[in-house]
């Protein structure tokens, strides 16, 4: 059933599945494991895997969507983000990652994320591990859409 679950969370963060207009959109994929979709102009959707010790995120909407991606955040969990993980460096996939970075997450980005701004990252190759808060965390870099 994890496996199932993780490839389940894997195509709601990759495709762009949207939300009526002013509607919360949040899905539960298992226990501790939520998308909240994105569309309609906010951007990308969200990977949230709630932890012990706080929220592990895959990308992060626009800029613009700062306000419904807390919202949101909140009526999951009361826990704080502590990690972004970039799916790729486009506006739509970081845009509140200053935000998060900004009250104590940290930023990971594959060895070829290059965001616009001077943002502090963590920069992965290949196959990385993530242990936090009793959950792990496993990812692989990919080519994506992006140029670089």
């Amino acid at each position: 059933m994890r496996q199932l679950s993780v490839l389940i969370f894997s195509l709601f963060c990759f495709n762009s599945v949207s939300a009526n207009a002013g509607e919360a959109a949040i899905v539960k994929l298992d226990e501790n494991l939520f998308v909240v979709e994105g569309g309609g102009g906010k951007g990308s959707n969200v990977g949230v895997l709630i932890t012990d010790s706080g929220m592990v995120l895959v990308d992060s909407m626009v800029a613009e969507s700062k306000d419904y991606l807390l919202t949101q955040l909140k009526s999951i969990s009361s826990k704080p983000v502590r990690y972004l993980l970039a799916t790729h460096d486009h506006f739509d996939h970081i845009g509140n990652a200053p935000h998060f970075l900004g009250v104590g997450a940290s930023l990971v980005g594959g060895s070829r994320f290059e965001p616009d701004s001077q943002l502090e990252f963590l920069s992965v190759k290949g196959v990385f591990g993530l242990e936090f808060g009793g959950a792990e965390v496993k990812g692989y870099t990919i080519n994506s859409h992006s140029p670089q």
